[in-house]
């Protein structure tokens, strides 16, 4: 089976064109670098609702449990059309697997957007989704759903990567409708289940096993649930390491004691955070082909996204922000 590549929408101002209030375009080397793995589309909310480039800044003013988005001294208020723009072009929206989209922005973003109790000068009365932002994580619950500037964090980048690519590879089983593909993205797919859910990956396992009996579009629909469940929050470091010692019991004992000793090295850097991920998938993927161990190169778990996407840099920002 062929997986299609996974489908991302951007905020367009976001490296594809200077359409910001002030005319500006922000750099973005990692969706640069993505554009050769996935299928990426681009919006602008803003100029969508017909708003034009340069413009007056717009607001999000908050009055108790009610938001307006006001545009700065016409005081135009562009709720209702940035309401309906956003939910009816994501109702249209059917092949998307993830989002990055502008951070801070009071229509793109998906937290940390200012909300501000007047249009004049004041301070922050709180934070949450711009309009876009906020129709995005209702459509679209559970989907991997990123700012440009968590994405420099190496954690929350592969957990990213991890959730995007796993569930365009979900999407490409579904459309097959055929029983044989659901088993067998389930069977490559156990260990990073099991990283991430482990009570999951088990009722998952059993809907597998009973589909004949449930009927595969409800078992793929109970199944997707599941998934989307099992990647709501990131693995835990603890997680992960014990996925790696569970797979080492199928060649520690080809091994020598010296080569033991240094994963366990790396282990202990990557559960203090000096080592990420990625690289510790890496040098345990040597063992698996240097043992030829079929179940072990059959799991995504070792290599969730291509590999030419994992980096080891890691600005630092973005750790002690809620993953979204």
């Amino acid at each position: 089976m062929q997986t299609e590549k996974p489908v991302i929408l951007c905020s367009r101002c976001l490296g594809f064109d200077s359409c910001r209030y002030n005319g500006e375009m922000i750099p973005a080397p990692f969706i640069e670098k993505l554009a050769g793995f996935c299928r990426i589309i681009n919006i602008c909310p803003e100029v969508e609702i017909g708003l034009g480039v340069p413009r007056k800044p717009i607001r999000i003013i908050q009055k108790k449990d009610t938001l307006k988005l006001v545009q700065s001294e016409s005081l135009r208020d562009l709720t209702e059309k940035m309401e309906n723009f956003s939910s009816g072009f994501l109702k249209r929206l059917n092949d998307v697997h993830g989002f990055i989209l502008k951070y801070k922005s009071p229509s793109c973003a998906i937290h940390a957007a200012k909300y501000y109790p007047s249009m004049e000068k004041s301070p922050v009365s709180g934070k949450g989704p711009g309009f876009f932002g906020k129709a995005v994580l209702a459509t679209f619950p559970g989907y991997p759903a990123e700012t440009e500037n968590r994405l420099t964090n190496f954690n929350i980048r592969e957990h990213f990567l991890i959730k995007l690519f796993t569930f365009a590879k979900f999407h490409s089983v579904k459309k097959t409708d055929k029983a044989k593909q659901l088993v067998d993205f389930h069977s490559r797919n156990k260990l990073l289940l099991l990283a991430y859910n482990q009570k999951n990956m088990r009722e998952m396992g059993k809907l597998v096993a009973h589909q004949k009996n449930t009927g595969l579009k409800e078992t793929n629909k109970r199944y997707e649930s599941l998934l989307l469940d099992s990647f709501k929050k990131n693995a835990s470091h603890n997680s992960h390491i014990n996925v790696i010692q569970h797979s080492l019991g199928y060649f520690s004992r080809d091994i020598k004691r010296d080569e033991v000793s240094f994963i366990n090295n790396l282990l202990a850097e990557y559960k203090n955070r000096k080592l990420p991920l990625s690289a510790l998938r890496m040098v345990i993927r040597s063992y698996i082909v240097r043992f030829d161990i079929d179940y072990l190169k059959s799991q995504s778990y070792f290599e969730p996204y291509p590999a030419e996407l994992a980096e080891v840099s890691d600005s630092g920002k973005g750790r002690d922000l809620k993953h979204i």
